[in-house]
């Protein structure tokens, strides 16, 4: 059974809404509003508070078509511009906006039957994978353009006198590698980095503290707790 907090959910979202562009809609659609704001506020109540705080993204949830899941190219188009509209906020913060924003869609496909179907709900999974790998993969842009203010990329000369950079990347294991992440699901990740050829003509940083101070700086971004929340725990 519901709380007796719970009730008022929907009325605080509603009250924080932007009216003019609300009422239309509602309007318009007032079956898909209460499907919204039953997984939003019940089902899922937490939602509300971050309904409350941004109403703008229950009038993209109204406009939005759930039918379909978002494609991968998608869903990396929708981060690219959300990072780009949410000046006020710095990019850890945004990184977090939009997680949040994504996950109520995802919620509300998840809690209506007739947008998936029991048969489908492992596409649900999918798309709690896929938003993760988005948001790991920005975050780790994000860690590497903080740390090259401190420090130079390693890097090193080949035999042809070209050069070449170290690479780094991040392994998804568990049910984040296999795509079935779920709602509470931790992130098992693995570190991977190039080491120097034997004998090469290193430059830039010392791999070893580059590398470990990259690793540091992507963990903090991913797991801190701010005023949006966290991205994941690791």
């Amino acid at each position: 059974p519901a709380k007796k907090g719970d009730l008022w959910q929907p009325v605080k979202v509603l009250d924080e809404a932007l009216p003019n562009q609300l009422i239309p809609r509602a309007a318009a659609d007032p079956a898909k509003l209460s499907t919204i704001l039953y997984a939003l506020c019940g089902v899922a109540p937490f939602f509300a508070n971050i309904l409350a705080r941004h109403p703008e993204h229950l009038i993209a949830l109204l406009d939005d078509d759930l039918t379909v899941p978002r494609s991968p190219e998608d869903l990396r188009s929708q981060l690219e511009q959300s990072m780009g509209e949410l000046r006020e906020s710095d990019d850890a913060e945004r990184l977090r906006v939009f997680k949040y924003r994504e996950l109520a869609r995802i919620t509300v496909r998840d809690c209506s039957d007739h947008l998936v179907p029991l048969p489908r709900s492992a596409e649900t999974l999918r798309e709690l994978s896929e938003l993760a790998d988005a948001l790991l993969e920005r975050a780790l842009l994000l860690a590497e353009a903080r740390i090259a203010t401190q420090l130079e990329p390693p890097a090193y000369v080949d035999d042809e006198g070209t050069t070449r950079p170290l690479r780094f990347c991040i392994l998804g294991l568990g049910k984040l590698g296999a795509g079935e992440l779920n709602y509470s699901s931790d992130v098992d990740l693995v570190y991977v980095c190039d080491a120097l050829p034997n004998g090469a003509d290193a430059r830039g940083s010392s791999p070893m503290i580059y590398f470990d101070k990259l690793a540091q700086e992507f963990g903090s971004i991913v797991a801190a707790s701010l005023q949006e929340g966290f991205l994941y725990r690791v």
